[in-house]
């Protein structure tokens, strides 16, 4: 499905999903689109969810969808992860709705990588505090431990998707390494509060 597409679609489904107060679409399918990239899938977040509000929240997203049934998401994308999901596919498109019980905000910021701190909603994205580096200037920034709850492949993947992206693990070391380089990212890094 083309980008265009992809967005539409997603917007229809934010629509729907508007009883809920704090949604997104967020990670792979706003990275991968301000990229000119196609997403593999649509990744809805459910901010402040309660373990006690799940099933609930399940039913009542399968009802606004006019879907018959989501189902658990299969093999282990989010193993030892603080989310719960389920999947369907709608007009094609793979599509996953997580839920999580700290604000999508602070899920976004939560995420291994730089790279997929960004949302989108309304036609709007909001981007991470440190998704510039890879916006403009090609770096993805592994997080800090508490962020790496992805299992290895994860990782991997994100290197092998974007080949031309520096990886690496720590900010300060990276931004000392560029040496003069560094200077415009110095300056941008003034307005960003690490």
């Amino acid at each position: 499905m083309e980008i265009q597409e992809q967005k539409r679609l997603a917007d229809s489904i934010l629509d729907r999903l508007s009883f809920y107060p704090d949604v997104v679409l967020a990670g792979g399918a706003p990275r991968d689109w301000t990229v000119g990239m196609e997403a593999k899938d649509l990744d809805f977040f459910f901010g402040g969810v309660t373990q006690a509000e799940r099933i609930d929240l399940k039913i009542s997203v399968e009802q606004a969808l006019g879907m018959v049934e989501l189902t658990p998401i299969s093999g282990n994308k989010y193993e030892d992860s603080p989310f719960e999901g389920y999947e369907c596919e709608i007009a094609g498109q793979p599509v996953q709705f997580l839920f999580h019980t700290k604000s999508c905000d602070e899920v976004v910021e939560s995420f291994p990588f730089n790279s997929s701190r960004v949302s989108y909603r309304n036609g709007e994205y909001t981007k991470g505090k440190d998704f510039f580096y890879f916006e403009r200037y090609n770096l993805m920034l592994e997080g800090t431990p508490e962020q790496k709850y992805a299992p290895d492949h994860y990782y991997e993947r994100m290197r092998s998707k974007f080949p031309n992206t520096a990886v690496h693990d720590n900010k300060r070391q990276l931004l000392r390494a560029l040496g003069k380089r560094a200077a415009a990212i110095q300056e941008a890094d003034e307005l960003v509060e690490w």
